[in-house]
Parts: C-alpha cells; structure tokens; sequence
C-alpha cells in the first residue's frame, strides 16, 4: 500500500490508463493537420503509436482495464489503416529490380555538423548513382564533395540556402540547371537530363523542418514552390523530386506536395531514415517521388555515413 492509499497495481493501471488516452489524443490529433500546424506534427510517428499501443493491450486485458484496452486496440487499428497501405506495398528491392534501370539516382542529407566525409564518399563509390542530391550542403562540404567526387561527378550545381539548408545536385550525366528562383530560404536545385532520348526534370529539395507556425507555414510553401516546378516541366519529361522533405506520408505537407503535382513513390514502401542514431524514432522523411511514366523498380537505405539521416537510393525505369 502506498501512501496515497492505493496499491502499487492500482497505480500503474492509472499510468497506464493516462498513456492509453495520451497515445489516444496523439492519434487523432494528427489528423488535423490541415486545421491547425501543430497537430500535424502528430501524424509522423504514426507507426510507434500502434506498437505503443500494442504493448499497452496486453496489461491493459491482464488488470481488467476494459475501457484502456478498447481504447488501446482503437489506437491500435486506426494507426496501421493509416500507414498498412503504404507498408503494404512492394519491399524496397522488390522482384521488378532484376529489370533493367534506366536511372540510379540517390539522395542525402549529410547533416553540416557531420566531418565523416570518407563514410559520404564510400557510401557514393559503393552505390554508384548517375545522380546524387544532396541537402545541407555547407561551402565547407560542396568543397570537399567536389574535390572527392569531381572527377565522377562533373555535372554539379549547389543551391545557396539561408543557414544550413544548401542542395547541391552532383551528376555522371549532362545536366542543363533551371536558373535559381525563389526566396533564398526555401532553396529547390532543379535539372534536365536526357536517358536514353527522353528528357527527365530532377527537383532536389529541403523542405523546412515542421515547428512553430512560421517554419510550418515555411515548409508549405516550399511544397508549394515544387508543385509549381513539377506542373511547369517540360511536357512528355519525366519528373523525379527527391531530398529531405522533413515529412512522412501520412502528414499534411507530403499529401500537398504528392496529390497537388501527381506525384508518387512509384508502387514502393517507404523507406525510415531519420534519426538514423535511434532506430525505435524512426520515421520516413526522406524520399524519391516520380511522375511522367516513371516507376521506382527498386530502392533501398544506405549505410551510415556519420549524418543523423540514411541515404536513399532509387532505380528508375520508364514505363512508356
């Protein structure tokens, strides 16, 4: 018996009970992110809150805590209808990755507080993409990337951005570079390619990472910006934006940017990448969307390179 008068059972079925309705009001709050910024910074972590819940069932039965336990299974089943149909779809290297590619490109946020430039340059060596976008390119490591990988990669732009939040697009390939536009905080690196006779428009981006109102408000204009590019290319070109979107599918900016310019992940899963040093947090911010009869035929995370996100490497093939 404890001091207030209740038993040591009695006290943890009343944290439980608070965790249920917490993971609870979570759950459903991140559904209003097209009401209100700050619910929208609960619909990324969607996958946790159905094992959180998970775990919760079962004490939850084993007390007769019916009420958390309905409520538990509630904040289980609502979460996995949420991401099941992303989940579901093909694994990263699904059978279609034995089909020729026509496009290898990846993508990194290198994190400027990161030194390990040999884990960077091993990572790109290993891969070997014909186009790579990097975020958080500093002019300390667009100079050390172009003086590792120059000599591979001659085709290359950075993107100046306020702070930290350069893109740099480093290609094999000829690339014709879109003149710069827009807001110097907002910086979006765009491309042109030809593979094979046919155009392909490359949009490398790093959206705003989701906070207080301006930053949110930040974030969906910069999706707004790449919605714009996207329906602006070149028609019969193909279209890959790729980066650090600093956005799950399940949020409001990533449905903005995805359903405003067509947009999908290819008939792929997506890939967890951040933070890539706490692998219970993670969540799929990073990603590789196509439009323009483009499929992802295969992708995959790279290994660590030092940054707090994974890399992100994309086989692309026309499908007409």
């Amino acid at each position: 018996m404890t001091k207030d008068g209740r038993t040591p059972q009695e006290r943890a079925a009343t944290t439980l009970k608070r965790a249920v309705v917490l993971a609870a009001l979570a759950t459903f709050a991140g559904f209003g992110g097209g009401l209100f910024w700050g619910f929208d910074l609960f619909a990324h972590f969607r996958v946790q809150y159905a094992l959180f819940g998970a775990v919760l069932v079962l004490p939850a039965v084993a007390w007769r805590e019916w009420r958390a336990a309905v409520l538990a299974m509630v904040v289980v089943a609502v979460n996995l209808a949420v991401v099941a149909p992303d989940l579901a779809l093909s694994p990263t290297r699904s059978a279609r990755a034995a089909e020729a590619a026509d496009l290898r490109l990846a993508t990194l946020n290198v994190n400027w507080r990161n030194q390990d430039l040999r884990g960077v340059v091993d990572f790109v060596t290993a891969e070997a993409p014909d186009v790579i976008a990097f975020q958080e390119v500093t002019p300390w490591w667009e100079s050390v990337l172009v003086e590792a990988l120059g000599a591979d990669y001659p085709y290359r732009r950075r993107v100046e951005g306020s702070g930290v939040h350069g893109v740099a697009i480093f290609s094999r390939l000829p690339l014709e570079f879109a003149p710069p536009r827009g807001e110097p905080d907002m910086p979006v690196n765009q491309a042109m390619l030809e593979v094979g006779g046919r155009s392909v428009t490359v949009i490398a981006v790093h959206l705003w990472r989701p906070g207080l109102p301006p930053r949110s408000r930040r974030q969906l204009e910069q999706v707004d910006e790449v919605v714009r590019r996207v329906r602006a290319a070149a028609p019969g070109s193909g279209v890959v934006v790729l980066g650090d979107f600093n956005a799950t599918p399940w949020s409001e900016p990533y449905r903005r940017l995805a359903d405003g310019a067509g947009l999908t992940r290819g008939g792929t899963q997506p890939l967890f990448t951040w933070p890539a040093d706490l692998p219970p947090l993670y969540i799929p911010i990073d990603h590789v969307l196509v439009s323009g009869g483009l499929e992802v035929s295969a992708k995959w995370t790279g290994s660590d390179v030092g940054s707090d996100h994974l890399a992100q490497v994309a086989e692309i093939r026309f499908t007409r």
